[in-house]
């Protein structure tokens, strides 16, 4: 723009990549508010809805030194978002507050008594640290995290580097509309 003559086409070109870019946020904003606040519970895939879960968190975990590994495969298992969201995300910033990192994350499912359990387990690596800077929010623990699933009518253990949660399934699942 500062040369004698204007290239119209890089003008042209980069507003085309800034309206993209914009179209892209706009979007991807408008996704992490329907997933905050979605209008109603309903049931979901589990792969879908953990992949979903994970995907909110995984810039934040790598930053913070974790690798995360999703094993939940494809298929018809299905539970209410709403408990998987709240308990499977709470359950695993929890583990991961307390982990020493570098860690890896390894998340699974496995179908038990007619419920859906997923399995959370965080093995750090030899030579691992605590964090040289403490988050800026409060961690949270296995309290908040059991009144969650508490409340969502989710089974829930846990231990060190590792959190069991079992859903209802679809079928049984306690849906509020």
């Amino acid at each position: 723009m500062q040369a004698a003559q204007p290239d119209l086409t890089v003008i042209r070109d980069s507003s085309k990549s800034i309206s993209t870019l914009t179209r892209s946020a706009a979007g991807a904003s408008m996704g992490l508010l329907t997933w905050l606040d979605p209008k109603e519970n309903s049931n979901g895939p589990l792969h879908v809805s953990v992949e979903e879960c994970v995907g909110m968190l995984t810039t934040e975990l790598a930053f913070r030194g974790f690798n995360v590994s999703n094993t939940v495969a494809s298929s018809d298992m299905a539970t209410s978002v709403f408990a998987l969201r709240s308990v499977f995300t709470a359950a695993l910033i929890a583990l991961t507050d307390a982990a020493l990192t570098p860690a890896s994350i390894v998340i699974s499912s496995q179908v038990v008594d007619g419920k859906i359990g997923v399995v959370i387990s965080v093995s750090s690596e030899p030579g691992a640290l605590a964090a040289e800077d403490p988050p800026s929010y409060r961690k949270l623990g296995w309290d908040d995290v059991q009144a969650l699933a508490t409340a969502e009518q989710v089974g829930l253990s846990h231990g060190p580097g590792r959190a069991e949660m079992h859903f209802a399934a679809a079928e049984n699942a306690d849906v509020i509309v």
